[in-house]
């Protein structure tokens, strides 16, 4: 039970740094790491500027890695190298 509480206050205080780091400096652009889609929560989304969806150089992986990226935000919104 304790795991889960702390895993979600760690989410919360990851969210106040991000809103905090964006109020005090308005131009600043942040991008986060998705780890393939296994980080991109909702909040992550609106707090972000990108999503790094993957490390991954393989084409065909990538094909399932950004099969729905496109689905939860505007074209451009996540980096890749491919």
């Amino acid at each position: 039970p304790h795991g889960r509480a702390r895993g979600h206050e760690n989410v919360r205080a990851l969210y106040r740094l991000l809103d905090g780091l964006k109020q005090r400096h308005p131009g600043l652009e942040i991008e986060s790491c998705a780890s393939g889609g296994a980080r991109v929560d909702l909040g992550i989304l609106e707090r972000t500027d990108r999503i790094w969806t993957s490390d991954c150089l393989d084409p065909l992986e990538r094909l399932d890695i950004q099969r729905y990226t496109g689905a939860r935000g505007a074209a451009g919104d996540d980096g890749a190298r491919t």
